[in-house]
């Protein structure tokens, strides 16, 4: 036979230790076992996206982020290469970002989750943003 339990949507990230007890009967004798349960860190799900794929030197670019499978609030870096060029606080999953001004040429941005104990962090695929002088 089989037993099915409902375990707490909050239950924390970590290895835990169930145990079923089943006091017996008449005709079946008491039982015990224990087993163990690891509750996995979540995967969130982050993607952005450029409003224009080149702007002019002097005009910063707008950055959509798209943050999901996460509580309410997630806090973003976004990079340029390997530099951090813009810090955010993403609320109920989305946001616009107003990049800073940036040099003329190819600029290969991607964005990073900063995650609690209860997620796993995430990268974005990088999205490629041109900056050509002014006519």
């Amino acid at each position: 036979s089989s037993v099915e339990l409902e375990l707490p949507a909050d239950l924390p990230v970590g290895t835990h230790l169930v145990t079923a007890t089943y006091g017996g009967s008449a005709t079946v004798s008491e039982s015990r076992a224990t087993s163990t349960l690891k509750v996995a860190k979540a995967a969130p799900s982050l993607s952005v996206s450029l409003a224009k794929k080149v702007v002019k030197k002097g005009q910063r670019a707008k950055l959509r982020v798209l943050v999901e499978d996460v509580a309410t609030r997630a806090t973003v870096l976004v990079y340029d290469g390997d530099d951090v060029i813009k810090s955010t606080t993403v609320k109920n999953g989305s946001k616009k970002v107003n990049l800073p001004k940036l040099a003329l040429g190819k600029h290969r941005l991607r964005a990073y989750v900063v995650t609690g104990a209860d997620y796993e962090a995430v990268w974005s695929r990088k999205v490629t943003l041109r900056v050509v002088r002014k006519k």
